[in-house]
This record gives structure tokens, C-alpha cells and sequence, in this order.
């Protein structure tokens, strides 16, 4: 809640409005980071807030998506963040194994 009123954030979502959405969202996907960084899986030196930035970037570019509610959008973040991941762990592998390839952005 803020200024005691209650934030829509499904018509946020709906709406596009990612200036005011993301003071809201933030705390939630930071906690859905550090859910997904526990996975042992994904060998990285991405911290969470990094991961974060990144997958919210991601998540301003899907202009195709219709944004059912806040649990879709929950739902799609931590999938965004897996794909980082994957993109980050075979870029380092990459890096290691002496190619010039770039598959990270």
C-alpha cells in the first residue's frame, strides 16, 4: 500500500506503466532472484539485484504479452530469469572453452 491506497498493479501491467509499476514489483522479484540464484544449477557471479535489472528490461520489451495478473507476471519474471541464466552460464563456458562467439548481451 502506498499513501494508503491500494495499487492495482494487474492494470499497471495492463496499462504499460513501468515507472509506477516497478517501485512495487521490485521487493517481490528480488525475492523470486534469490529463489532462483539457490539453484546450484546455474553456476554464475550474477548477484540478485543484477539478475533483476536485467530481467525487468526484458520484461518492458514484451509489448505481445497480455498481462492476465500479477501472478502471469510473477510467473513469466522467474522464467525470464532462468533464460538469463542459461544465456549467462553458456556465455562463460564459451568465454572458458577460448570462443569469441557473444551470446550474452
Amino acid at each position: 500500500m502506498t499513501d494508503q491506497k491500494k495499487i492495482d498493479l494487474t492494470q499497471l501491467l495492463k496499462d504499460r506503466k513501468w515507472d509506477e509499476l516497478a517501485p512495487h514489483v521490485y521487493e517481490k522479484l528480488h525475492e523470486i532472484a534469490r529463489k532462483v540464484l539457490l539453484n546450484r544449477r546455474y553456476n554464475t557471479t550474477l548477484e540478485s539485484r543484477d539478475l533483476v535489472n536485467r530481467a525487468f528490461e526484458k520484461l518492458m520489451d514484451k509489448t505481445r504479452i497480455d498481462w492476465k495478473d500479477r501472478v502471469h507476471f510473477y510467473s513469466y519474471a522467474a522464467t525470464v530469469m532462468r533464460g538469463i541464466l542459461i544465456n549467462y552460464a553458456k556465455h562463460r563456458s564459451t568465454q572458458k572453452a577460448g570462443g569469441g562467439s557473444r551470446i550474452y548481451p
